[in-house]
């Protein structure tokens, strides 16, 4: 696990990282973003922090346009974490690294104390190895676990290449129209509901936002 500054293992990988960190930004400046409902994710992290929850194949415009050195991604002890994670950091971001097949327990523990202290932790609900769109249960607890709400992120591009992979994992365009919109949930706190029916309850709201672009 790597909480705050990342460390690279090697020159090679800073570059790796730092060039496409690069490329990222250069892709964003070519997009026309739509930002909907906006003032949900900008009021949760004034009122001090949150969960940002979003399709793992959506990755790629979420960390584009919420770069922020306040908010904490998550990446795998994996070779592509590696890489992810210096991506994260060369865009501005904070890096935690686990995921819930190796280092998951220290990974959560840090991310609730960051919680805990104003910070904001992001990650692809239905990661790293899926299945697509079928939410797990590490954003609920945390945001239970630290008593600060769930910000979901639901993406659409007019024109995207989406990879062969199992998330889809979509890459908006150069030109392309990128529109987010934003919904929140609050914690589920004991006694309230049980975590599964927290898990239904965010896997529910998030197909839901994700409907709201079907044409």
């Amino acid at each position: 696990m790597v909480v705050g500054e990342h460390q690279f293992t090697s020159l090679k990988d800073r570059l790796k990282a730092v060039m496409l960190a690069a490329l990222i930004r250069a892709l964003r400046c070519t997009w026309r973003t739509r930002k909907i409902h906006r003032c949900i994710y900008d009021q949760a992290i004034k009122e001090g922090g949150a969960v940002l929850a979003f399709w793992h194949g959506d990755a790629l415009s979420i960390v584009a346009l919420h770069r922020c050195r306040n908010i904490l991604g998550l990446t795998s002890l994996s070779a592509d974490g590696e890489l992810a994670a210096g991506v994260l950091w060369a865009l501005g971001y904070g890096v935690v690294r686990g995921s819930s097949s190796r280092g998951g327990p220290q990974a959560r523990e840090a991310c609730e104390a960051a919680l805990k202290q104003g910070l904001s932790t992001s990650l692809a609900v239905d990661g790293p190895r899926g299945p697509r769109h079928r939410v797990k249960p590490g954003a609920v607890s945390m945001s239970a676990a630290a008593n600060v709400p769930i910000i979901i992120a639901a993406v659409r591009s007019s024109f995207t290449f989406r990879l062969r992979s199992w998330d889809g994992f979509e890459i908006p365009l150069p030109g392309s129209k990128v529109s987010i919109t934003y919904g929140r949930l609050e914690p589920v706190l004991p006694g309230q509901a049980t975590q599964s029916e927290g898990v239904s309850a965010l896997e529910t709201k998030m197909c839901a936002l994700s409907g709201e672009f079907k044409t």
